[in-house]
């Protein structure tokens, strides 16, 4: 981490910045329509009303097998916490059961401790924008998260990343065009010489996408979205640029002489309401 920036110069970075990513996202909401024509999403057959409290074998393989890590806001060490877990281990369990019983979770298990690292190595350090900040919760509060993803499923922040994201799917196989969702989104193109209607197909869905991201709260960052294009003219390998819905899009990927396809990597921004 850099000597030159203080504990507060990076607060005040990250806050402004998760700042005017919402100001960006409630500017644009006041100015977008959004269409959902051919869009449709199924509701759950079955749904969730509660959780169910946890034994204390349960509650004991949670601890023994999470790694020993500590956090600074930690009262003990984790791997004391361990040694000593038949003497604790009925108040621990009454804590998080509570949690479970009420839905709540207690203030001190949303305090985290935040380290700035850089995002690359071979960025400069000096400049804060090559940081991201990495949070490291409460023991315990990662004891909570992992008995309420055990009922929900092994894995809660990907599996609800993942349905909060299902309707773009169906926003993307509208415009026809092949695409893979995680962390990224991934759209593929393939097009002949003279098929130019591939690539306004393309923007017309980088449009709807972009439209549907600001009515979720989700903004979609040009400054990091990427395309990858290869083509292939006269035996020579062509690079180009191509400008996708304003974004500044490098080109380029080729498999056959006069025959292209076209990657585009969508970064976005999530903040909560």
């Amino acid at each position: 981490m850099s000597k030159q920036h203080s504990s507060n110069d990076f607060m005040n970075f990250f806050t402004y910045k998760i700042d005017n990513i919402r100001d960006k996202i409630i500017t644009m909401q006041l100015s977008t329509t959004v269409s959902h024509q051919g869009v449709h999403c199924s509701l759950p057959k079955e749904k969730f009303d509660l959780f169910i409290a946890i034994g204390e074998e349960e509650f004991a393989k949670l601890i023994q097998s999470s790694k020993p890590t500590t956090c600074m806001l930690d009262p003990i060490p984790t791997k004391l916490l361990k040694e000593m877990l038949p003497e604790v281990i009925d108040p621990l369990l009454t804590i998080i059961n509570s949690s479970l019983s009420l839905g709540y979770v207690p203030k001190t298990f949303k305090l985290a401790m935040i380290k700035p690292l850089v995002k690359k190595t071979q960025l400069d350090p000096t400049e804060l924008v090559n940081y991201r900040p990495i949070s490291n919760l409460p023991f315990l509060s990662k004891i909570l998260e992992k008995a309420v993803s055990s009922q929900l499923c092994s894995v809660l922040g990907p599996l609800l990343f993942t349905l909060y994201m299902l309707p773009l799917g169906d926003i993307i196989r509208k415009h026809g065009i092949s695409f893979h969702c995680y962390a990224d989104v991934q759209l593929y193109i393939s097009s002949q010489p003279n098929e130019n209607y591939q690539f306004t197909k393309l923007t017309e869905c980088i449009a709807d996408i972009k439209n549907w991201m600001t009515s979720n709260f989700l903004l979609l960052n040009s400054e990091k979205t990427e395309s990858l294009s290869l083509r292939r003219r006269l035996g020579t390998w062509v690079c180009s640029l191509i400008p996708i819905f304003h974004l500044k899009v490098t080109c380029l990927v080729s498999v056959k002489p006069h025959f292209s396809i076209l990657k585009i990597y969508l970064n976005y921004a999530i903040c909560s309401h």
